[in-house]
């Protein structure tokens, strides 16, 4: 039984703190600090999130985790955060201060803001007027996927209207 799990979805309410520094093995690891808005338009709280991920590209892959997380993670983004909680604590004024933090473990982007463009993917297309076209246009193609670290999940653009809910 786990005792100690999160699991939330909110919009990034702040562009990413990022530090960088050396994993126990030697690996380049970052430090990947934001919060994330939830609640209602009359109880917004902003739960601080941090991840650990790793900074070197994987043979084989075009971009790292922390680089996937680093482009999932923009203000304004939707997205889903699964995890466990921690306690930071340090000391201040020779006064021990107390914060709990929400350790991200996986993170998933549901979507983003009307008119942004999500790292990897494009922008939604602008409305175009309607016209008769007097012969029929070639399909446009369509945009190349972004390569996706171990563990992270790519939500089409415009999935979230499909959703019932």
């Amino acid at each position: 039984m786990i005792t100690n799990e999160f699991s939330l979805i909110g919009r990034v309410a702040r562009d990413v703190k990022t530090t960088a520094f050396k994993g126990k093995d030697g690996a380049n690891m970052k430090v990947i600090e934001t919060s994330i808005a939830t609640g209602s338009n009359n109880s917004t709280k902003f739960i601080p999130i941090k991840t650990f991920a790793a900074a070197d590209v994987r043979p084989g892959k075009k971009m790292s985790k922390a680089g996937y997380i680093e482009g999932v993670l923009k203000k304004g983004n939707m997205v889903a955060v699964k995890g466990f909680l921690d306690v930071d604590q340090w000391e201040k004024d020779g006064q021990k201060i107390y914060k709990l933090v929400a350790i991200a473990e996986d993170v998933e982007l549901l979507s983003v803001p009307a008119g942004a463009k999500a790292e990897g993917q494009a922008a939604a297309p602008a409305a175009q007027p309607t016209q008769a076209p007097a012969q029929a246009a070639p399909a446009p193609a369509a945009p190349a996927q972004p390569e996706v670290p171990e563990g992270f999940l790519v939500i089409p653009t415009g999935a979230d209207e499909e959703l019932p809910f």
